[in-house]
């Protein structure tokens, strides 16, 4: 996961995680937009845990703060969460 060449402003506010053609994407999104993409590096058979916490290490990487998440699981293959700021 190539790290962003500038943090937003805007703290995330939800992450959304899913597993689509065997490989793991994702939407972040914050009160000024959302950036979505592939986890890059992570095979698509990597354990949900897994993923999200390469989720959480992205999200530090375009925001430039660490978040507690809360995780809701929707169907098999996809989850939301919450996030606190933990380092504003």
């Amino acid at each position: 996961m190539p790290r962003a060449e500038k943090p937003w402003t805007a703290p995330a506010c939800v992450l959304v995680l899913y597993n689509a053609k065997d490989e793991w994407r994702y939407a972040i999104y914050s009160d000024v937009g959302v950036v979505d993409g592939v986890l890059d590096g992570l095979p698509g058979g990597a354990a949900p845990e897994e993923a999200q916490t390469a989720l959480l290490a992205r999200v530090v990487d375009v925001t430039g703060r660490r978040y507690s998440a809360t995780w809701d699981a929707h169907e098999p293959l996809l989850w939301t969460a919450d996030l606190s700021v933990v380092d504003p």
